[in-house]
């Protein structure tokens, strides 16, 4: 049952993305990881690119990682965050005013989320 769970959540997550606005929502490779409760998870990768209507730049690239395992029952997790064209958007704000940007510190948040849910 777990590969059909599994396959189902893929394909919703990619929907989701697309039904938002994004564009080329491509699959990449897969992995897996120990949950905090020590369940193994399938993590399987998403890229894509929103359109922007910025001068600063036209798109931003994403990066979205989806978790899937089963322990106690079925737990599905997962988030996307930029990894490319968020500096554009920030150009106008004053340096000592942004966020930071690194796409590595945004996919250590996510997976460190992913992984702490029970």
């Amino acid at each position: 049952m777990l590969p059909t769970v599994v396959t189902e959540a893929r394909r919703t997550f990619t929907d989701d993305l697309e039904a938002r606005g994004f564009r080329d929502v491509e699959r990449g490779r897969s992995q897996r990881v120990r949950t905090e409760s020590g369940d193994r998870a399938r993590l399987a990768k998403v890229t894509a690119s929103y359109p922007l209507e910025s001068d600063a730049a036209d798109r931003l690239e994403i990066e979205g990682w989806l978790g899937v395992w089963h322990g106690s029952g079925f737990r599905i997790a997962g988030g996307a965050y930029p990894v490319d064209g968020l500096e554009g958007l920030l150009a106008e704000t004053p340096e000592s005013e942004r966020p930071t940007t690194d796409p590595n510190d945004f996919r250590s948040a996510l997976l460190d989320l992913v992984r702490a849910v029970e």
